[in-house]
């Protein structure tokens, strides 16, 4: 959706082109052109567009995503080659398909000068083509309609589908010369600058094209498609990519269950899975029971009773027994099928341990949490206590449950409004945790980030609910007093060192460090006026640093402000609240998350014998963020594996 607001944002990232102009791959590349579109696209399966003559554009061989996680990553905005090619490695794997097939690539290539290079050497690593290769051919759709954003993987997909059927590569526009970072020599890529026709029919397979499409903050996904030609391609020759619904009855149940087998080695997985095809054969032929009611008996005797922590594994996931016997007998033969998977464990295992984040303000939006309010009893039941402990202490004034469950749409919710957003978030953060706790998975650690501190206080057991409601409620009231809209906060790709010494210097008493996120990741809080400064010399001396502006969400950047005594009052409303582990265990979230080590953002580090009185609630209010402090204490700290 355009709005002023993210068009400014995208603009002080460097993101969006300043004249317009989607440059993909290009020297002179300045940002991506905005557009906006809608597509649509008919997926059917190719027997069954055979059968009822349909034209067909291509076939979609397979679709896979991912995420980059941390993995080489200078900040959350920045892309990441290793994630990408790991993403490559996966899916070309999976579907045993050669890279050196694939006669082009479409990829995301926004036309940003630190994307293109990251994408195109990521994906010249993977398919490794070489002089006595064919060139890897790689395009963009968006030099040529601009960057439809939500809507850019089904635009890539369309321009790919058109490619196919009228079997010619259309060109990039905008291309003055290659991006010097891009490796094209070294992997032997060809930006397509001109109408680039297929092989002949005659001459090989059908055409097989690569299609990226990335998401901003980490999340890559890539399909292959191939080229439709009724001589070459037949049902049979992509059985390995059958849908799971293949032989599904539209009216059985169509609940899919899972088998997993567990074992030492390999061959002794093949006779555990052939002994159970014998016994399955024998059951389903004596007894009288329904399919679905004997495979969710057996799927639970499978995961309950049976060891499947074995290194190597057998993960059949199907929907009917014709499903089921044609995963195993493909399994007995050494092929491969829809819903079956072979999986191997490290020998040595690796213990994780579970980490609890509660995250801070801006994630709030205003349809969270709705679908697991009406699917899951624990979290409806946390939902309903939480917004019953707010009504009772704003008496009566406005309802959780309303601005949570009830609102219709965007418009008509209040979640942006801080005084009924941190309520919301505080809600919804604890419900999740109440949820996971009734699967039996828990915490042996614990972390907050800036607001999500007392939901973190709260399930670590260092405050009881009552004494939370009450935090998060004055909180909330204390922000909404003291923000001031003149104030803005500069997210900045840097160290916080770098950041003190090459952007604060002679700004020390204008502006102050608000969080540090990462060794790499510094947010400052400052007027507006202030913040355009630093922002213009960032752009000026630094333009390869990413960074971003923000508005203020909280009371930070007026710690010695405070003509209207909001402060003090503050205090007044928390003095009682000592802050002391709770002694009586009835009132604690639950007693083995209590259990769990407990690191605040408020200090950067453990909380052991703190007291988290009024001063500690205060301090998490307005001073800096030290998540990144709190996370390199968990890292270093060696937690016993029980």
């Amino acid at each position: 959706m355009y709005t002023p607001e993210t068009c400014l944002h995208g603009s002080t990232m460097g993101a969006i082109s300043t004249d317009g102009k989607s440059r993909s791959f290009s020297i002179d590349a300045n940002g991506y052109a905005k557009a906006a579109g809608l597509g649509l696209l008919l997926l059917k399966r190719l027997s069954d567009a055979e059968r009822d003559g349909d034209r067909i554009y291509c076939v979609l061989r397979d679709v896979s995503s991912n995420s980059d996680g941390n993995e080489d990553q200078r900040s959350f905005l920045a892309p990441s080659g290793t994630g990408q090619l790991r993403l490559l490695k996966s899916i070309y794997e999976r579907t045993r398909i050669d890279p050196k097939c694939v006669f082009y690539v479409e990829a995301h290539g926004t036309g940003t000068p630190i994307g293109d290079p990251t994408e195109t050497n990521a994906v010249g690593e993977f398919f490794k083509r070489t002089s006595s290769d064919p060139p890897l051919r790689v395009g963009s759709v968006k030099s040529n309609l601009g960057h439809t954003e939500a809507l850019s993987g089904i635009t890539s997909l369309i321009k790919t589908a058109l490619c196919m059927y009228h079997r010619a590569i259309s060109p990039n526009m905008h291309f003055k010369a290659l991006n010097a970072k891009i490796q094209a020599d070294r992997y032997h890529i060809e930006i397509v600058q001109h109408l680039v026709p297929f092989p002949p029919l005659s001459d090989r397979n059908p055409v097989l094209i690569g299609v990226n499409s990335f998401g901003l903050g980490g999340n890559n996904a890539h399909a292959i498609v191939e080229e439709y030609q009724p001589n070459l391609i037949s049902t049979n020759q992509i059985s390995d990519n059958k849908c799971l619904c293949d032989n599904i009855d539209p009216s059985e149940n169509r609940q899919h269950f899972i088998f997993i087998f567990s074992a030492r080695s390999q061959q002794s997985l093949k006779e555990q899975v052939a002994n159970f095809k014998n016994w399955l054969q024998r059951t389903l032929s004596s007894k009288n029971i329904s399919d679905s009611v004997l495979f969710a008996g057996i799927a639970r005797q499978l995961l309950i009773k049976r060891t499947i922590s074995h290194p190597d594994l057998a993960i059949l996931v199907f929907a009917n027994r014709n499903q089921l016997q044609e995963q195993i007998n493909s399994f007995m033969d050494g092929h491969t099928f829809s819903g079956f998977f072979l999986a191997q464990r490290p020998i040595k295992h690796k213990f994780f341990e579970l980490c609890f984040v509660f995250s801070g303000q801006g994630s709030e939006w205003w349809a969270m949490g709705k679908q697991l309010y009406n699917s899951e009893p624990i979290f409806n039941y946390w939902i309903h206590k939480i917004s019953d402990a707010f009504t009772e202490i704003n008496d009566g004034k406005w309802c959780l449950l309303h601005e949570l469950v009830e609102t219709k749409n965007e418009m008509e919710s209040r979640i942006k409004e801080i005084e009924i957003g941190q309520p919301a978030l505080f809600a919804v953060q604890i419900a999740l945790a109440a949820l996971l706790v009734s699967w039996n998975v828990y915490p042996k650690m614990i972390v907050s980030y800036g607001f999500g501190e007392c939901a973190a206080a709260y399930v670590a057991g260092r405050i009881t609910l009552p004494e939370a409601v009450r935090i998060v409620y004055y909180r909330s009231r204390f922000d909404h007093a003291m923000i001031n809209r003149n104030y803005l906060n500069l997210t900045i790709s840097m160290s916080k060192e770098d950041v003190q010494r090459l952007i604060m210097e002679g700004y020390e008493h204008l502006v102050r460090i608000a969080e540090v996120n990462t060794p790499n990741s510094v947010t400052l809080c400052g007027q507006e006026k202030t913040i355009r400064e630093l922002q213009m010399i960032l752009s000026i001396l630094h333009p390869n640093i990413l960074h971003s502006i923000s508005p203020v969400r909280n009371a930070f950047s007026l710690e010695e402000i405070d003509p209207s005594g909001n402060r003090e009052r503050f205090k007044a409303s928390l003095k009682d609240i000592n802050g002391c582990r709770p002694k009586d265990l009835s009132t604690v979230f639950n007693e083995q998350c209590s259990t769990a080590r407990y690191y605040s953002s408020t200090c950067g580090s453990e909380v052991t014998d703190q007291t988290l009185d009024v001063d500690f609630w205060l301090h998490n209010v307005q001073h800096c963020i030290n998540f990144i402090d709190a996370i390199t204490n968990i890292i270093q700290e060696k937690i016993p594996n029980e």
